[in-house]
């Protein structure tokens, strides 16, 4: 999927930026006598800005979607409230079931949203 595709377009550039910073250090006295800080600074200025793009792709994508559950479960338990009351008010639906039910698509949308927020901590190990 797109989402696991932006994951490790993420986890490549950390591992990248992890290995610029030990190849730096490692290295640093070969750097500094052949008088190539700037060049190694660009280079790792040009790693960090790529690392924060994915990031701020993912973290928009990742926001986006919390809300999207949180939106999705009050919109279902809204249509649920308004024709299930006039069910209720009716006589078609007894007002015991309808609370019941109604209790059980929140937890449903609450579940959804806790599943997807596991996903993404999943994705981000």
């Amino acid at each position: 999927s797109w989402l696991a595709q932006i994951c490790q377009q993420e986890r490549r550039t950390r591992i990248a930026l992890l290995q610029r910073v030990v190849d730096t250090v490692s290295g640093f006295r070969l750097v500094a006598d052949y008088g190539r800080q700037a060049q190694v600074a660009r280079s790792f200025d040009e790693d960090i800005n790529e690392h924060n793009r994915i990031c701020r792709k993912l973290l928009r994508i990742e926001n986006n979607d919390l809300y999207f559950a949180t939106w999705l479960t009050t919109i279902i338990v809204a249509l649920y409230t308004g024709l299930g009351g006039m069910r209720v008010l009716a006589g078609h639906l007894p007002l015991g079931i309808f609370l019941t039910s109604r209790t059980i698509y929140l937890q449903i949308g609450k579940a959804c949203g806790e599943i997807h927020h596991s996903l993404l901590a999943i994705c981000h190990a």
